[in-house]
């Protein structure tokens, strides 16, 4: 397989010939939405098509800039048949696939190169081959049917059952994670939230409860999968509203037979919080090349 890039204009003439999107939202096209310029690796084999991974792109005069899109969870990709891995042909393809995509980033100079993978495609032995900085990160997640919330747990979510919890717009609850921002969190991920929120509103939910206002969640909410994102709690808040929040936001999360992702569960604290809601561990990669 060989690899190629394309920008926005010359990948568009390979929708047909991929036509199976594993992008996680239902809104198309979504790349049209976002407010950078985009294009992507396509992957070719005995000169067809076969996978295109899409990328923002940036250049900063001679050096350039490729991203996962702003709003996406990990790389998008554009297959011409959908991947299945529980099969040695499917092993096979991702493997070389990845391999073509390792190859192309690796013969990238002056550039800075940064994606995190999708869980199926979190396969290392391409990366590793080509020399490639791979990071494993990855999160608790909640399969449909698989949240049984333990007697302690529904103790403190019961503790703030009187408080009304309801659906914010994502710009009122962004409004309220800026001023209540948690220690830590640094000012550019507030910049790059407030982006994706305006950038593909559709894709987004919030819920705030307390009258007044005591906490906020807001969620990338997907075809198959949410992503709990962030979210924040005033100081005179009570003690388990989170707890309760977030309780609530997986359920629904449940009710539509989604996965819920807690997405981001590496920090001791955070860890041990989104531990009580049970779950199982899921490893994905990130790869960050510079030069």
């Amino acid at each position: 397989m060989k690899a190629t890039w394309l920008d926005a204009d010359q990948l568009k003439s390979f929708w047909q010939e991929l036509s199976y999107e594993e992008v996680p939202f239902a809104a198309k096209p979504w790349w049209e939405s976002l407010p950078t310029r985009w294009g992507g690796v396509l992957i070719e084999q005995n000169d067809k098509p076969v996978a295109l991974w899409l990328f923002a792109v940036r250049s900063i005069g001679f050096y350039r800039l490729y991203r996962q899109p702003l709003v996406m969870p990990w790389i998008p990709v554009r297959l011409s048949y959908p991947l299945d891995i529980n099969t040695v042909g499917g092993l096979k393809r991702r493997r070389d696939i990845l391999n073509a995509l390792a190859e192309w980033i690796k013969g990238q100079h002056f550039a800075y190169i940064g994606c995190s993978f999708a869980a199926k495609w979190s396969y290392l032995p391409p990366f590793f081959q080509h020399n490639l900085p791979i990071r494993a990160y990855g999160s608790f997640i909640l399969r449909p049917g698989a949240f049984h919330p333990s007697k302690e747990l529904l103790r403190k979510v019961k503790r703030c059952a009187h408080l009304p919890i309801y659906r914010l717009s994502e710009i009122e609850a962004l409004s309220f994670w800026q001023t209540y921002r948690p220690a830590g969190v640094k000012p550019t991920f507030s910049l790059y939230l407030e982006a994706a929120l305006r950038s593909v509103p559709s894709f987004w939910r919030a819920w705030g409860i307390g009258e007044p206002l005591q906490a906020v969640g807001i969620f990338l909410w997907g075809n198959s999968r949410v992503w709990y994102i962030a979210g924040s709690r005033s100081p005179d808040a009570e003690s388990q509203v989170f707890t309760r929040l977030l309780y609530e936001a997986i359920q629904a999360a449940q009710q539509e037979d989604k996965i819920f992702d807690f997405y981001g569960s590496l920090i001791r604290g955070i860890e041990n919080f989104f531990q009580q809601y049970g779950g199982e561990w899921e490893n994905r990669y990130i790869l960050i090349k510079r030069y």
